[in-house]
């Protein structure tokens, strides 16, 4: 597997979760020091950031879903390591609270 098909997986499994209403978008508007979340089943790529952990860590870069991987690719393939990828999702909240 390659990370290029390893981050297509990741983004698959977050919009099937979305799907399912199993994740859930959030909201400041109305009243800024509460957060209202509500079911989404659209998923909202530009709030989703990725960032590898496993096999070459990239501490210092996130990319947003739907981005290409091959700018950062070359080089994380490692045959004799294994293919066991590690991505941290990140999601971007529109809360307030005070």
């Amino acid at each position: 597997m390659s990370p290029k098909a390893a981050a297509l997986l990741s983004e698959r499994m977050d919009f099937k979760m979305h799907r399912e209403g199993l994740v859930w978008d959030s909201t400041g508007e109305g009243t800024p020091a509460t957060c209202f979340t509500y079911p989404t089943p659209i998923l909202p790529k530009s709030r989703y950031r990725y960032q590898m952990t496993n096999l070459l860590a990239k501490a210092d870069k996130c990319y947003p879903f739907g981005h290409t991987v091959a700018t950062w690719e070359t080089g994380h393939n490692y045959p004799a390591e294994g293919n066991q990828f590690g991505f941290l999702i990140w999601q971007k909240r529109n809360c307030t609270f005070l």
